[in-house]
């Protein structure tokens, strides 16, 4: 079963199971205090066979085999999460599947089935999912989570966020019933940047670069970065990392983009200022395990210098905008070098390349104090 430590966990599993239905609009209503919300989705629904199944231990319909489980491509690979709301709140959940003619309504409460039929009034296709009195049955997870209320929808729309930026084309509501007062939507768009744009503004759009296509078949980066001549900001707010549209947070690849802009900051700056992303890695799952946190926010790679050689190379190139390097032979064609020692003379060669075609970096940069 799915781990659910708070409230926002829980919509967050819920949401991520909409999409894995192949939804493109998904609703959220949340009601905070009552530790109560909805998601409601268009997407495939559930059959009347996957519905018998629904809310048992270890049942999920999104692996076919064991050998799934090496590599994993939806985002509740553990299970529905249902399995988990089932046991600790009152949850209904009413859907109806593509081509099927009824629509069908399953009860829980405390984990036990309370009906399983049809719905006492018919939705389209896809799925809605209720959940009432979360850890109602588990005192001391609900009094921790309940002191955490005042944040929560705050929380809900920060995960929410992220998940609609790696999902451009799937439209994200949440709604809080509380205040009456609709606090996310991004409609469906066709890039990330525009996506970005809606969420943050334009402004923040505006300073973010594309990076540079590669030609590695092994780890693909697409996305954008934050423009060396803007300014950048004190929160890392407006950092986003995802690895097969799986948002992780505060891992290496954080910090390595934090290290590269550091450079840029005034010497004489006492306080850190960070830069705004959006950057996906695409690989093969087999590459990577999702099982290092109940919240799947890190994975582990077999080989994590590759990807993070790669990235940093991106990064520099679209930083110093460098094309060519070694009398035009393609330097983002090129594999990235294993040694240690390589790599520092790797990183040197694009510096030299880069002041090569700039006698002045500082003005080249257009920020102050800038190093190299």
């Amino acid at each position: 079963m799915v781990m659910l430590p708070s409230l926002t966990a829980a919509i967050t599993e819920c949401v991520l199971n909409s999409i894995d239905a192949g939804a493109t609009r998904v609703q959220v209503s949340v009601d905070a205090p009552a530790l109560s919300f909805e998601v409601a989705d268009n997407g495939r629904g559930i059959s009347a066979g996957d519905m018998r199944m629904l809310g048992e231990r270890f049942a999920t319909s999104k692996l076919g085999s064991v050998q799934q489980l090496a590599a994993v491509a939806t985002h509740g690979f553990r299970g529905e999460a249902v399995a988990s709301l089932a046991r600790c709140s009152l949850l209904e959940v009413v859907s109806r599947a593509a081509g099927a003619p009824a629509t069908l309504c399953k009860t829980f409460e405390g984990g036990k089935i309370l009906s399983l039929g049809p719905a006492t009034e018919p939705r389209g296709t896809g799925t809605t999912v209720k959940v009432r009195d979360l850890f109602y049955n588990f005192p001391a997870r609900r009094s921790i989570v309940v002191s955490t209320v005042p944040l929560a929808v705050e929380k809900t729309k920060r995960a929410l966020e992220a998940v609609a930026l790696s999902y451009p084309a799937i439209g994200i509501s949440v709604f809080n019933l509380r205040t009456d007062t609709r606090v996310l939507h991004t409609s469906k768009h066709d890039s990330v940047l525009a996506t970005f744009s809606e969420l943050f503004g334009g402004a923040k759009a505006g300073v973010l670069r594309p990076l540079p296509e590669h030609h590695n078949t092994k780890y693909h980066f697409s996305g954008y970065v934050h423009s060396p001549t803007a300014e950048l900001y004190s929160t890392t707010d407006f950092q986003f990392f995802y690895v097969n549209n799986r948002s992780l947070t505060s891992c290496e690849f954080h910090r390595l983009l934090n290290k590269i802009y550091k450079a840029f900051q005034p010497q004489t700056r006492t306080y850190d200022r960070y830069p705004s992303f959006v950057i996906c890695l695409e690989c093969d799952p087999a590459l990577y395990d999702v099982t290092v946190e109940p919240d799947k926010s890190r994975v582990l790679f077999s080989d994590e210098k590759t990807p993070l050689d790669i990235l940093r190379c991106l990064v520099t190139v679209c930083i110093f905008g460098i094309e060519t390097v070694d009398n035009g032979t393609s330097f983002l064609g090129l594999a990235p070098p294993t040694r240690r020692n390589e790599r520092t003379r790797w990183t040197a060669r694009l510096e030299r390349a880069y002041r090569a075609r700039s006698q002045n970096v500082r003005a080249a940069a257009g920020v102050a104090g800038y190093r190299v």
